[in-house]
């Protein structure tokens, strides 16, 4: 007989991972197939081959942010279910505060807000039916922690985001859905090792106290932990995820 531990994704756990198809949102999703969940992603390009091909992907763009509704009941229909909500896309073009467009700043919130919005709501249903339902979004410490030359406007959504987790948390909480956040911290991913050269990378480690920014794999396992069943009296939080870096008022002192 094969046990699990409560810290550990349940077998056969019906999940929706949006934005997994790349960088965190891959790892989630890789995450929870070495669990035994049944996934299904949705991003605009399916992830290139490997351990994500054993995921069902379902194409959506979220610039039309009520695109995400449809999105989450295509899944409950795919996979005849639904325990848990990964929400992890996001639109960061830079601009500073002075610079930004309207066209611009609406293009971020209708991604990385009203879309985790939508899904949210559309994913409540289904959720009331499951054994252990939850909802995770991934957040950032850029927002509700810290502040970014420009990203101003991702920060101002990400902000909204814990806000709206906070709420829905308290709202579903007699439902038995938890409802929590995830703040990663610098993460080596690739669209970062890619824009970045080594002597600025090794400048980003000597910002976290150990030495090294963190891994998708690392904010992986975290939503791995709020969706389990050892999470079920955590609700309404946002676990920061970033090495302790936020915690160093001078991460160059000796």
């Amino acid at each position: 007989m094969t046990t699990h531990s409560p810290t550990e994704v349940l077998p056969g756990t019906r999940a929706c991972v949006f934005g997994g198809n790349r960088g965190i949102g891959l790892a989630v999703t890789e995450r929870l197939l070495s669990a035994g969940a049944e996934v299904c992603y949705l991003s605009r390009s399916p992830a290139a081959e490997g351990r994500a091909a054993e995921a069902t992907f379902l194409p959506v763009d979220l610039s039309s942010a009520s695109d995400a509704a449809q999105a989450v009941s295509s899944t409950v229909q795919q996979l005849g279910g639904l325990d848990l909500l990964v929400f992890g896309s996001a639109a960061f073009d830079r601009g500073r505060v002075e610079q930004l467009d309207d066209s611009t700043w609406d293009a971020v919130i209708a991604v990385n807000l009203t879309a985790a919005f939508h899904a949210i709501q559309a994913a409540i249903p289904a959720l009331r039916e499951s054994a252990c339902p939850r909802i995770v979004v991934i957040s950032s410490i850029t927002g509700p922690t810290t502040g970014l030359p420009g990203m101003s406007h991702y920060g101002a959504t990400k902000a909204g985001l814990e806000g709206l987790v906070r709420g829905a948390a308290v709202e579903l909480a007699a439902d038995g859905i938890t409802v929590n956040a995830v703040q990663p911290g610098l993460i080596l991913t690739e669209n970062m090792h890619a824009s970045y050269g080594p002597e600025r990378l090794r400048q980003m480690d000597a910002l976290v106290p150990g030495g090294q920014i963190g891994r998708p794999e690392d904010i992986a396992a975290a939503i791995s932990y709020l969706a389990s069943p050892a999470a079920g009296f955590v609700t309404g939080v946002a676990l920061r995820v970033d090495g302790g870096m936020t915690l160093t008022e001078n991460p160059y002192a000796p």
